[in-house]
C-alpha cells in the first residue's frame, strides 16, 4: 500500500498544519463547526481530523459511555478487507488452531486467498455470510449484512459488504473486551502487521488495526478505511475511519493524515474500560 500522495501532498500538508495546530475554526484553515459540535470537544476534534483529509471522510469513536460519536460523511462504506476481521474470528471458532496460518496471513498480510479459504470453512455462500452476521450481532452490530462471494463472483464478494463507521467502531470496542479465544487471537494479530499494512492506528503505541482499500467498479469510488483499537494503558480507544474519493492512490495515501493526527491528538479521544458501559 502506497503512502505517497501524488498531486495532493502540499494541500494535505497545508490543511494538516491547521488541524494539528488546533486552528481549523480560524479563517483560512477550513470550515467552521456547528454550535452543537463546538459544545462537544470530542466531536470537534473528529471534525478537525475530517477537515484535514482532502477527500470525503467519516470517523467514528466509541465514547466513554458506550455511545458512538461520528463526524463527516462519505458516499459509500464498502468494507473491503476490514470484513476479514469477523470472518477470521468466526473461522477460528470453527476450525481452531489448524487454521492459524491462514488467519495470520489474512490479518497481518491481508491475504485475499487466505481470507476466502477461511470464509469457505463456514459453509460457503450465504451460509458463511450468516455465520459472520451472527458474530456481528453478538458484537452489537444490528444492521450489517455480509455479502457472500457468490453475490458478485470471484473472491471479493464479501469485501463489498457495506459496513458503517459507527457499526465498525462498535465492533472494535467489542473486540477489545471480548474474552473469546478466537477474538483475542485476532486482536493480537492486529498489532503485528507486516510493514505495508502498518499504517494509521497501528502506528500508535498500543495500536491494533486492520485496513481495507479498493475501487468499486460499479460506482468508481475508491475507499481507504481502517478499524482499530488503541490500548492506552489506562483504557481503550475504539474507532473506525473511512476515506472515499475518485483517485485510488490519493485515497489510500491519506491514511497518513490519521497517523499524524493521532500522534498529537490521541488524548482528545474518549477511552473506556472493559466491563464498564463502553466495553
Amino acid at each position: 500500500m502506497s503512502a505517497h500522495l501524488p498531486g495532493r501532498a502540499r494541500p494535505i500538508a497545508a490543511v494538516l498544519d491547521c488541524a494539528l495546530a488546533g486552528t481549523v475554526l480560524l479563517s483560512g484553515c477550513g470550515p467552521g463547526t456547528s454550535g452543537e459540535a463546538a459544545a462537544d470537544p470530542v466531536r470537534t476534534s473528529l471534525e478537525r481530523l475530517v477537515a484535514a483529509i482532502p477527500d470525503d471522510a467519516q470517523v467514528s469513536v466509541v465514547g466513554s459511555d458506550g455511545d458512538v460519536i461520528t463526524a463527516g460523511e462519505v458516499s459509500e462504506s464498502t468494507a473491503w478487507s476490514t470484513i476479514k476481521v469477523p470472518i477470521v474470528i468466526e473461522a477460528l471458532r470453527e476450525g481452531g488452531d489448524e487454521l492459524d496460518e491462514q488467519a495470520r496471513e489474512a490479518i497481518t498480510e491481508s491475504d485475499n486467498d487466505a481470507a476466502s479459504t477461511l470464509f469457505a470453512t463456514l459453509g460457503g455462500g450465504y451460509q458463511s455470510s450468516t455465520r459472520v452476521d451472527n458474530l456481528l450481532r453478538e458484537a452489537g452490530d444490528e444492521t450489517t449484512l455480509t455479502l457472500p462471494n457468490a453475490a458478485l463472483g470471484g473472491d471479493t464478494g464479501f469485501g463489498m459488504t457495506q459496513w458503517s463507521s459507527a457499526d465498525q467502531a462498535r465492533f472494535a470496542s467489542w473486540l477489545a473486551c471480548s474474552d473469546d479465544e478466537a477474538a483475542d487471537h485476532v486482536y493480537t494479530l492486529m498489532s503485528d502487521l507486516v510493514d505495508a499494512q502498518a499504517v494509521g492506528i497501528e502506528t500508535v503505541a498500543g495500536g491494533h488495526a486492520k485496513s481495507g482499500w479498493g475501487t468499486n467498479e460499479s460506482t468508481g469510488v475508491s475507499t481507504m478505511r481502517q478499524l482499530g483499537v488503541i490500548d492506552t494503558g489506562s483504557g481503550f480507544i475504539a474507532m473506525s475511519i473511512i476515506i472515499t474519493g475518485d483517485d485510488y492512490q490519493d485515497v489510500i495515501g491519506e491514511i497518513t493524515v490519521l497517523s499524524d493526527w493521532l500522534a498529537g491528538h490521541e488524548d482528545e479521544l474518549p477511552t473506556f474500560r472493559c466491563g464498564a458501559s463502553g466495553g
